[in-house]
């Protein structure tokens, strides 16, 4: 959960933010001399950005409606303190402006344009790109700047686990420590060392990587272009029967994850 923070903090001092406006009347988010309510709080660059995009991050899609993040904040606990300091700041801005206005406070998405409205009329606006958050578009950036392209996949290298509901299981960090040492074991009894597609322009060698998905009772996908998952590889195979039996073990739906593309 550290690599998250640490991640979303660099995002936001890049300051990937194209637009943003404010209508509200309440009072000027733009003004120090007035004193900001949970309102002009929330519906903010600085808080908004960071929980949108830390949705993304765990969800792999956008939040369509308020009920969606007021969801995701309830699930959700973050494990340093600084985070967590942060994450609760968040939370009693988003629940204490649902629990006074209901649902008068709703929020809708055209692509990447984020729309906050109390009453029907919009109060802020504000483009959120989350480009660099997908996954699927990792293959963009193969053949530019390989430590771009590195920077992007590490982003990945966490799995993201689903429970029965559908919901990101946030709780990782022992699972990831069973199934890391689960995949290490099959690479070393299935595999053949450097058995995967890389790039190589003369300067920099890196792998290619897919991105995967485990179904529960589907076995393995192709998670970007949604089909199933073929190969003649004994690894998969034998990764795809494991995952099975993960899921059932611990409840879960599906993983979603990135892979070295083995030959």
């Amino acid at each position: 959960m550290k690599k998250l923070i640490i991640i979303l903090i660099l995002i936001i001092k890049i300051g990937i933010v194209e637009c943003f406006s404010y209508t509200g009347t309440i009072s000027s988010i733009f003004s120090d001399s007035l004193p900001k309510s949970p309102m002009d709080s929330l519906v903010s660059y600085p808080i908004m950005y960071p929980l949108i995009t830390s949705y993304y991050y765990y969800n792999l899609q956008n939040p369509e409606n308020i009920q969606d993040l007021i969801q995701y904040v309830q699930l959700t606990t973050i494990d340093s303190d600084n985070g967590d300091a942060f994450w609760e700041h968040v939370k009693y801005l988003l629940l204490s402006v649902t629990e006074t206005y209901q649902d008068k406070f709703t929020m809708s998405r055209n692509e990447d344009i984020f729309s906050f409205a109390l009453k029907g009329n919009i109060i802020a606006q504000m483009r959120i790109s989350t480009f660099h958050l997908d996954p699927c578009n990792l293959t963009e950036y193969v053949g530019r700047d390989p430590r771009e392209y590195i920077t992007i996949q590490n982003r990945f290298t966490t799995f993201r686990y689903y429970d029965l509901n559908n919901r990101p299981f946030l709780e990782i960090v022992k699972l990831q420590e069973k199934l890391d040492e689960k995949i290490r074991k099959l690479k070393i009894t299935y595999l053949q060392p450097d058995t995967f597609n890389f790039f190589d322009n003369g300067e920099y060698t890196y792998p290619i990587y897919i991105v995967l998905e485990y179904r529960l009772k589907e076995g393995l996908i192709l998670f970007c272009e949604n089909i199933p998952f073929y190969t003649n590889l004994i690894y998969y195979k034998k990764l795809e029967e494991y995952l099975g039996i993960f899921c059932e073990e611990h409840s879960l739906l599906r993983i979603v994850f990135l892979s070295p593309e083995y030959q």
